[in-house]
């Protein structure tokens, strides 16, 4: 079954090889949009068998299903949507280049994965570069010289080609790289600013602390509310400060991730501050602040959210608000609340009976 599969793909990649030879001649003759929307589509489907193919090439253990894996998370989101039209010269020398880039990747077929995955570190197609990195990801956890090199795409003069390597070594939980992506954390790319933050904390870094909380001034919202989250994650106490001027914020999600991070930080002298939103209107991050609070030794606001809820179980109209408050009491105080519960059981909406049946039937 082995040899038929190597069979199997080896044909394919002579098939693979000679089609793209004929689009590549058929490029060169190409001079309307209709015959560069073809060649566009072809290109298309080579590269997914040049997919099955390297799947099938695999070393014994290493499956498609990872392959594939591997493929469809290889397009962060920030590189999503629609490509802006070019003109026609523009076209041509784009599809020359993925040709290019496809030709060399049917070149290194001829070698096994890990050869080919260290050939391609050096290529000078961006996509290349990244699906080296993709290779090696898959070795590095046991593999010192694997992880080295995916370290050295780290000053990678393409953006997308440095964001894989943080992923990469992140999810590898490789501090030995930390100190240079701590370096990208002043990236002039937003989301390689948002990636190294969250590669730091995958490793569990806690000496990038100061570092990360110097991103919470960050001009882009989605990296500081990355940073607001990483600094509870990685428990940096030195972070209290920078959090707490996180209250204040312009972005609700990153004051959302500035409570949950004090709390989760157990920062005792961020409570005053923590008790003036409370206070001041804790609009959607209620549950939240109320559980800060209370972790930080607080249990007012603890208090008046349940007795918020309770009497909105026991005389709101509404049978959604009824219901949400049985949520909500679910989450925040269940054993507190017990007699909430029961009472809801007698509800005249059905709705409200049947989440009080669920919540009493799944408590411990």
């Amino acid at each position: 079954m082995a040899r038929e599969r190597a069979l199997f793909a080896s044909m394919s990649v002579l098939l693979i090889v000679t089609a793209a030879g004929a689009a590549l001649a058929f490029l060169r003759a190409a001079s309307s949009d209709l015959r560069l929307a073809q060649v566009d589509a072809r290109l298309a489907g080579l590269q997914r068998q040049l997919e099955q193919a390297l799947a099938e090439r695999l070393r014994p253990g290493e499956g498609q299903g990872e392959a594939s894996a591997s493929a469809a998370a290889e397009k962060p989101a920030s590189d999503t949507g629609e490509e802006p039209a070019l003109a026609e010269p523009e076209r041509l020398e784009t599809l020359e280049k993925r040709l290019d880039t496809l030709a060399e990747r049917l070149e290194g077929l001829e070698d096994d994965p890990l050869r080919r995955a260290y050939a391609f570190l050096g290529s000078e197609s961006e996509e290349l570069r990244r699906e080296g990195v993709r290779t090696l990801r898959r070795v590095g956890r046991s593999d010192a010289v694997a992880r080295k090199a995916v370290r050295g795409l780290l000053k990678d003069p393409s953006a997308r080609v440095r964001r894989e390597a943080l992923q990469a070594l992140g999810a590898l939980r490789d501090k030995d790289s930390a100190p240079e992506a701590m370096e990208l954390l002043a990236d002039q790319d937003a989301a390689t600013r948002r990636e190294a933050i969250q590669a730091l904390r995958d490793m569990g870094f806690a000496e990038a602390g100061a570092a990360i909380a110097q991103s919470l001034a960050d001009p882009e919202d989605r990296v500081r509310e990355e940073a607001a989250d990483a600094l509870g994650r990685l428990k940096a106490q030195d972070a209290a400060e920078a959090l707490v001027k996180a209250l204040a914020d312009t972005n609700e999600a990153v004051r959302g991730e500035a409570i949950a991070s004090l709390g989760e930080i157990g920062a005792k002298s961020a409570a005053p501050a923590l008790r003036q939103v409370w206070e001041s209107g804790p609009g959607e991050h209620r549950m939240r602040l109320v559980l800060t609070l209370r972790t930080l030794g607080d249990e007012v606001p603890f208090r008046q959210e349940v007795e918020r809820l309770s009497k909105i179980v026991a005389a709101d109209a509404d049978e959604q608000a009824r219901r949400r408050a049985l949520q909500g009491l679910a989450g925040l105080a269940l054993r507190e609340s017990l007699a909430v519960f029961e009472r809801a059981l007698d509800d005249p909406s059905s709705l409200v009976r049947a989440e009080a049946q669920r919540v009493l039937r799944g408590r411990p």
